[in-house]
């Protein structure tokens, strides 16, 4: 785990915008969008979601109501827990 915290050097900011979901939320997500098909209709606004990630000072995560997701998120990047610090 050391060597996997000494590589993360840099930090990284995103931001996305929210969605506000009319109708068909998550029908066009695999799997069901491939057994059934799926059509949505959303609108991007300009409140915005912002996540930053960074060497991790303390080897910690994100925790909170989103713990999970951002675990499952680093997980599936290939970046072990406590590699990072999410905020």
């Amino acid at each position: 785990m050391d060597d996997e915290r000494s590589r993360i050097t840099q930090r990284v900011v995103t931001s996305a915008p929210a969605r506000l979901d009319f109708g068909g939320g998550w029908t066009d997500v695999p799997p069901y969008a491939d057994r059934e098909g799926g059509t949505v209709c959303n609108v991007a606004i300009t409140r915005r979601t912002v996540v930053a990630l960074g060497s991790a000072a303390a080897g910690s995560a994100a925790g909170g109501a989103a713990g999970g997701l951002v675990r499952g998120a680093l997980r599936r990047a290939g970046i072990g827990e406590g590699a990072v610090r999410v905020t």
